[in-house]
């Protein structure tokens, strides 16, 4: 049996005092989350898109369970001609609860999280507050004045440059960018030359400069007298730090070759992901 409008008061015989408050209960056979389209059955009777009581916990009605069901008749004359649905009975021990909280912490949150990066993709706002973001997560660090080395291991050097306060994200990623100016030379009866800039990371991970991550500038000449300055940059994504925030310093070491190698206009840029 069907009724052609919402009209309950033949099924509903319980009455509120004062102005026709009137209560029932019913079991949701069919529901939509996202337009809140229903069917529910009450004693036997089934209704279809009754009202809803808009709230956050609509969006976890499923199929079998029980809603309240109001209406107010000011004139309690008649009694109810509007019901809606006013909420979900929860039953304790009945798991319903468990599921209602998981909702609300897994599917409703990705939910959200999804709207909010789809606004972030098309809007214009969107695309301000995501510049924003990014913008505030680069630290960048210059030195200008020239510096000489001849250690064959990672040493730091004075001016740096360095950054602090890099945030890093459960993702575990940095993307760290080094470059300068380096000098190396070539002549005859004297070794070759190479030069290499890296970054040692600190803070909540450490690790130490290494030549995977390094812009390395090198000269071989057999010939004669030779002298090359370079001037390029490295990017390397670092990965497997932890959250929190690290420090990137600047470390310089000759490769090989004979004497001392230079470096000038030094830049370190770090993104914490």
């Amino acid at each position: 049996m069907t009724f052609p409008s919402d009209d309950l008061t033949p099924l509903l015989t319980r009455r509120g005092g004062g102005g026709g408050v009137s209560y029932a209960s019913g079991v949701i056979r069919s529901w939509n989350p996202t337009t809140f389209a229903n069917v529910v059955e009450v004693r036997g009777t089934v209704f279809r898109n009754l009202p809803v009581l808009a709230s956050t916990d609509a969006l976890t009605y499923t199929t079998g369970d029980v809603v309240g069901l109001i209406s107010y008749d000011p004139t309690g004359s008649r009694g109810a001609t509007t019901w809606a649905i006013a909420g979900r009975w929860v039953i304790p021990g009945s798991g319903s609860a468990e599921r209602i909280i998981q909702f609300l912490q897994t599917s409703l949150a990705r939910r959200l999280v999804d709207e909010l990066v789809q606004e972030l993709l098309i809007s214009e706002s969107g695309q301000e507050l995501a510049a924003f973001v990014l913008a505030s997560r680069i630290k960048s660090a210059t030195a200008a004045p020239s510096v000489l080395t001849s250690s064959s291991t990672y040493v730091a050097l004075s001016g740096g440059p360095e950054v602090t306060d890099v945030p890093v994200s459960e993702s575990g990623k940095m993307l760290v960018m080094v470059g300068c100016e380096g000098v190396v030379s070539s002549a005859i009866g004297q070794p070759d030359q190479a030069a290499a800039m890296s970054f040692a990371i600190s803070g909540a991970t450490t690790r130490p400069a290494s030549d995977d991550e390094a812009y390395i500038v090198a000269y071989v000449d057999i010939d004669e007298v030779s002298f090359f300055h370079g001037r390029s940059m490295a990017v390397a994504e670092i990965t497997g730090l932890n959250p929190g925030l690290h420090t990137v310093s600047a470390r310089y070491r000759k490769v090989f070759g004979g004497g001392a190698v230079d470096f000038s206009l030094r830049t370190l840029i770090a993104i914490g992901l």
